[in-house]
């Protein structure tokens, strides 16, 4: 017997986020599952590009990594000691679009209460993260998390809600903006509390990393809010907004924006001396103090330090394949990231093995 239904994210599933768990109706009598996921087979073959018979034990599987704005095709086979199940339906999802940096948002150009595509909520309150005309900086719409009580009404309410912005991809050692502006429902009777968090995942349980928390929130008029980050892993990244209020009324966001800093240098060895301090080998000129410096791969000439050149970054990332002579020579504030990619090893076919590092 196969699996009835493809329970979560759901048989023809949009806007899902690009690390979903996967989850189909369990099977009696599987003592495991044969789960094929990819791109590939168009739904009329079995996928494999992703994931080709990897052996599941229970009926959900967690998936990382995904492309934005594609279809993925899933295919499940029961199995136990009697055999494998033949013939299974093959289900499919597509995942969310991917916003470019900069970014803005106003939430105008949706029908209330609806929130914009790409956006995730995780509500485990009786309030909820929608579009509002309510209150606005800019019209029509702002947004808001509150537990509506009809018209401009609101429910006193102790919020756990999150709100995810659509995936952004960021690199690590690369100062980043965040700014929007906020305001509460009522502060006369209420404070508020807002936390905002990065991660790579649009969960709470994948919330990393805190980049803004005022639990005591009490401003009625609009409030421009502003601060900087810098990711620690490079890739797609969620910004995360938590509304965590004890008997809270609500509160408004609206004009957010989010954009990269522009401290970044990246080596391109134009000049083809190997030289640091000769500004043409760098694409914004030569990394100073409070910058981050890129050593890119595959490139033909690759930066010496030499004794006495006042090398001085805030972060460095040697990409795979890049190289540095002289770092004993190059002061480092922040963090150094060495990048190397390693390719998965396995005996058994079709099956990701592992290299020991270090023991």
């Amino acid at each position: 017997a196969c699996a009835s239904s493809f329970t979560s994210p759901g048989d023809a599933a949009t806007d899902v986020p690009l690390d979903p768990t996967l989850m189909w109706s369990e099977v009696d009598n599987a003592d495991s599952y044969l789960l094929h996921i990819g791109s590939d087979g168009g739904g009329y073959t079995t996928p494999t590009n992703v994931l080709n018979g990897c052996p599941v034990g229970i009926n959900s599987y967690d998936v990382t990594g995904l492309d934005p704005n594609t279809t993925y095709y899933v295919q499940v086979f029961p199995q136990n000691n009697v055999g494998t199940s033949s013939g299974c339906s093959i289900w499919s999802f597509t995942t969310t679009s991917a916003a470019t940096l900069p970014y803005s948002e106003n939430w105008d150009g949706v029908t209330i209460p609806n929130t914009v595509e790409g956006w995730h909520s995780e509500d485990q309150s009786s309030a909820s993260w929608q579009s509002s005309d309510i209150y606005v900086r800019s019209s029509p719409n702002s947004l808001i998390c509150y537990h509506s009580a009809g018209g401009t009404s609101a429910y006193y309410t102790t919020m756990d809600n999150w709100h995810f912005t659509p995936p952004l991809y960021m690199i690590a050692g690369n100062e980043y903006s965040l700014s929007f502006y906020q305001a509460v429902y009522y502060a006369l009777y209420a404070t508020e509390s807002l936390e905002i968090k990065i991660g790579t995942k649009a969960s709470s349980g994948s919330m990393s990393t805190t980049i803004f928390n005022d639990a005591t929130l009490a401003n009625d008029s609009y409030t421009l809010r502003s601060v900087s980050f810098i990711p620690s892993t490079s890739g797609y990244q969620y910004i995360g907004f938590h509304a965590y209020s004890t008997n809270g009324l609500g509160i408004f966001i609206d004009d957010l924006n989010i954009s990269e800093t522009d401290n970044t240098s990246t080596w391109d060895g134009s000049a083809a001396d190997g030289d640091w301090t000769n500004a043409s080998n760098w694409s914004n000129g030569i990394p100073v103090d409070g910058d981050h410096a890129i050593i890119p791969g595959s490139l033909s000439s690759y930066p010496t330090i030499q004794s006495g050149d006042g090398a001085h970054v805030d972060y460095i990332t040697i990409e795979d394949g890049g190289s540095l002579i002289g770092a004993e020579y190059l002061t480092v504030d922040g963090t150094a990231f060495m990048q190397r990619n390693i390719s998965p090893y396995s005996n058994i076919a079709d099956v990701d093995g592992w290299h020991i590092i270090a023991s």
